[in-house]
């Protein structure tokens, strides 16, 4: 999927990513549609925004399905999903960076996904907090964290990554092993 296109489609291609592996709950569409209503007409965006709690996924389904019907979103392979989380979740942190080292990696390898950043980061996860591993390069993570932006509303990045970046350690891991 060519992702270049209007702000609109990046944000729910985004969010689409997001919920097919998992850290994208049915408020969390809601609350994303909610945002962008203001920017975008959309009338599957307002009767998103517009749902009552509790929201299940019965509720959401058909109006997102519709949505990125419309737009065109369609993921083909597992690599397409991660690499776009990839880039939101690098976004996310050149918005706000993260209180432990190695974020990006800790954040891909929490991901269902059967690609190839995900088994990468899944392999090194494991050495992160610890000395034993004298090979580990973290040149990877500086990698990882230059990927090229979605250009998305600030808001929209923190709303749609929110789930996965609670995944993080809130302070520092000590070393061990």
């Amino acid at each position: 999927m060519d992702i270049a296109t209007t702000e609109l489609t990046r944000s729910v291609a985004a969010a689409m990513a997001m919920d097919v592996l998992g850290f994208l709950d049915p408020d969390g569409w809601v609350q994303l549609a909610s945002h962008l209503i203001a920017t975008h007409e959309d009338a599957d965006l307002v009767a998103l925004a517009c749902l009552y709690q509790p929201i299940s996924r019965w509720d959401i389904e058909p109006l997102v399905s519709s949505l990125t019907k419309r737009l065109g979103i369609s993921f083909h392979n597992d690599d397409q999903l991660v690499d776009i989380v990839a880039r939101l979740v690098a976004d996310d942190l050149r918005r706000e960076p993260a209180a432990v080292t190695y974020p990006m990696i800790r954040m891909l390898a929490r991901l269902g996904a059967d690609a190839e950043l995900v088994w990468l980061s899944r392999g090194l996860e494991d050495y992160l907090d610890c000395d034993c591993y004298a090979t580990f390069d973290p040149r990877i993570e500086t990698e990882l964290a230059a990927k090229p932006t979605l250009a998305l509303p600030a808001e929209v990045t923190r709303l749609v990554a929110a789930q996965l970046r609670s995944t993080l350690p809130a302070t520092q891991p000590s070393h061990a092993h």
